[in-house]
């Protein structure tokens, strides 16, 4: 029995090591749920917030190059604006990775952690009056406040 008892445990040993991998590495084989899980979600998520702030960022600046080619008198203003906002981003870029990369000895308390600081910045987001401001300007109709809130959701809901 010592040698069939040993292969049932070498068994359900390697069966959980699939699974805890197909868990964490958002594998879900034979799943009808098209939502990843685990580390693919969360590169995912961090892959679009990346795209989101560089969109975001790409439209200040074409807003405030807009501003200078109709009112040059402004370009300066338009400039230091669009410099503010991309600042504002990189806070936010900064901040995410200030939360990967503090992982402590208790992996919950670390993700809580990180989870609670990027819902922070969607707060931060949303009191932003800048922020506010650019999105309602008639030139050049922008989505900031929505495309970095809903990229920093995702951040938030799949940190592992």
């Amino acid at each position: 029995m010592s040698q069939q008892g040993d292969d049932v445990t070498a068994d359900n040993l390697a069966q959980a090591k699939r699974t805890w991998v197909r868990n964490v590495l958002g594998i879900n084989l034979g799943s009808t749920e098209g939502a990843s899980t685990g580390v693919v979600a969360y590169r995912t998520a961090l892959l679009a917030f990346r795209a989101a702030r560089d969109h975001v960022t790409a439209q200040t600046r074409a807003l405030a190059q807009d501003i200078a080619d109709t009112l040059p008198e402004e370009a300066d203003l338009a400039e230091r604006v669009a410099d503010e906002i991309e600042v504002f981003c990189d806070t936010l870029s900064d901040t995410i990775d200030a939360g990967i990369n503090s992982l402590a000895d208790n992996r919950a308390e670390s993700n809580a952690a990180v989870r609670n600081s990027v819902l922070a910045l969607v707060d931060q987001l949303a009191a932003n009056r800048l922020i506010a401001h650019v999105d309602r300007n008639p030139m050049r109709p922008l989505a900031i406040a929505q495309t970095l809130t809903a990229a920093l959701k995702g951040v938030a809901h799949t940190v592992i």
